[in-house]
């Protein structure tokens, strides 16, 4: 997405091998793609029928799940990182892992949203 929150053609590209149906997008009722902040945590994100179809994709290919967990692997114990998490995610575990081919720490940080 550039700055004016139009996809551009290598964005729709990458889009397309992702499996985002941006046919159906532009079809939409909805703005087709806006890029914005989103207000709780200050970061970039896409939004309009872009961004749901791009839900839509990854939610199709089980590659996340509605009040699914978060995973992300570091490399030493990511105390600050973690310390910096938002309010509405809990971590899960920190377990540390062997990763074949790699020498040094590394950790797996398991996180879910916090239920209220």
């Amino acid at each position: 997405v550039d700055g004016g929150g139009e996809v551009t053609p290598t964005g729709e590209r990458f889009l397309a091998g992702l499996g985002v149906d941006l046919l159906k997008a532009r079809g939409a009722k909805r703005h087709y793609c806006r890029g914005c902040i989103d207000w709780t945590e200050r970061r970039h994100h896409i939004s309009g029928a872009v961004g749901a179809a791009l839900a839509e994709a990854f939610l199709a290919r089980r590659l996340v799940a509605r009040g699914g967990r978060l995973v992300a692997m570091k490399g030493l114990f990511p105390h600050e990182e973690l310390r910096e998490l938002p309010p509405d995610i809990v971590v899960a575990e920190v377990p540390a892992i062997r990763v074949p081919g790699l020498d040094g720490q590394r950790h797996l940080v398991i996180m879910e949203p916090r239920v209220p």
